[in-house]
């Protein structure tokens, strides 16, 4: 047997005259880059330790070609996106870096500089720090972690990242996709309705983002705020307070309930007490005739 196959699984011993790529894991040569070292991590009996190490320690780390390559990608895309650079400034090289490299952790392809400028801010956003996670210069910097060895490498690329750091790229690629699908209707996951509104959908691009329990995003909008089901439906007709500026007190609307009470309607928005336009207009009345 030999050190090859002791290997943690995903790691194999580097050939002799390589180190592991800084970002991939995979044998490498070229120039190196010094990551720094601030601590180590050792096991102990039944557990770890945290030891400090000198000051100035480093761990240098040579890049592979197909990184280098995806870094380039990057740095094209942000020359032709110069509104990520004033969103983000100094960094926005380096986190369109990273979100690269998470896409090509889970064997997803690499836009490039025609990409979307919605869609790269969304792409930033959702993987910049997922694909952070995955550079093998993490075992060693800033903080070395227990069994950490230039002399071993990726059997393959991406082979050695941790699972956890898998798992979080491929729920930011979702969301990612997610984020660039059209806005529609969603319904409830459970197919019921909003139990102050009623309606049986809710435009939106993700369930989660617009169904809380049983109350659709508009009325949780009120119920987190502090407010009732009769302010919910005062916010649903009357948005911008035109009404409500008309007077220094809100009028009482008689007979007004939520949908839970006593069901009804056709699954729009308050329908259950005659629809939106219906309660507009019979607001507006109450407050012309007060």
């Amino acid at each position: 047997m030999t050190s090859t196959d002791l290997a943690p699984i995903g790691l194999q011993a580097a050939p002799d005259g390589t180190l592991p790529c800084a970002v991939c894991g995979t044998p490498t040569t070229g120039p190196t880059t010094t990551y720094p070292v601030l601590s180590r991590i050792l096991p102990m009996g039944d557990g770890e330790r945290v030891e400090e190490v000198a000051p100035g320690s480093g761990v240098d780390l040579p890049t592979c070609s197909d990184c280098q390559g995806i870094a380039e990608t990057a740095r094209q895309i942000v020359a032709a996106h110069r509104g990520l650079v004033r969103l983000l400034g100094t960094v926005a090289t380096w986190q369109t870096t990273t979100a690269l490299y998470a896409l090509d952790t889970i064997g997803q392809p690499i836009p490039g500089p025609d990409i979307e400028p919605h869609r790269l801010g969304s792409l930033v956003h959702r993987l910049a720090a997922p694909g952070t996670g995955t550079m093998y210069s993490r075992r060693f910097s800033p903080v070395m972690l227990a069994g950490s060895s230039t002399k071993l490498a990726a059997r393959e690329r991406w082979s050695a990242v941790d699972p956890s750091a898998l798992a979080d790229c491929r729920g930011g690629y979702l969301d990612w996709k997610a984020d660039g699908r059209p806005i529609r209707a969603l319904a409830h996951p459970g197919r019921r309705r909003c139990e102050w509104c009623g309606t049986a959908t809710f435009p939106g691009r993700r369930v989660s983002e617009v169904w809380f329990g049983d109350l659709c995003a508009k009325c949780h909008a009120v119920h987190e705020a502090g407010g009732t089901s009769y302010e919910a439906m005062w916010e649903a007709i009357d948005p911008d307070r035109a009404i409500r500026r008309r007077r220094a007190d809100v009028p009482d609307i008689d007979g007004v309930h939520s949908y839970s009470r006593a069901g009804g309607g056709n699954g729009e928005p308050w329908s259950h007490l005659g629809g939106i336009p219906a309660l507009h207009e019979h607001v507006a009345r109450l407050v012309d005739t007060a």
